[in-house]
């Protein structure tokens, strides 16, 4: 007899179910615009697991960044830290991010959110 070692679509319900029995994490993602494509890889792992995922949506152009916008957005991302029960920073190898990534990091350390760095590596990138 053998044993199947992949996961089937009743072991992952089974795993979700267990995760969402005492209520899902909400969980923000934060990290550049420029890494959006890693920022939603994250997004379905987190979601995989189980988690209520909250992540910026809109690209500002450059020349917009310290427009009315832009400052209308990061309020508004702010509200999802406050709302998260933890910060997930998304980077590539660089570990590049931004000021306002770096307020928000700020924002949820004040707060008392955990945050933590997930650098998604070249390699990992390209599976994806």
């Amino acid at each position: 007899m053998t044993t199947n070692t992949h996961a089937t679509a009743d072991t992952y319900s089974d795993t979700v179910d267990a995760t969402m029995a005492a209520g899902p994490q909400v969980v923000t993602l934060c990290g550049s615009m420029r890494f959006f494509d890693l920022i939603l890889a994250v997004a379905a792992e987190e979601t995989a697991a189980g988690a209520v995922v909250l992540a910026p949506f809109t690209v500002i152009a450059p020349a917009e960044q310290g427009g009315t916008v832009k400052a209308q957005l990061d309020r508004l991302h702010r509200y999802k830290i406050d709302l998260s029960d933890r910060v997930v920073v998304v980077t590539d190898a660089s570990g590049y991010w931004g000021v306002s990534t770096s307020g928000e990091i700020a924002h949820a350390r004040r707060a008392g959110i955990p945050v933590t760095i997930r650098r998604v590596e070249l390699s990992e990138r390209g599976r994806r």
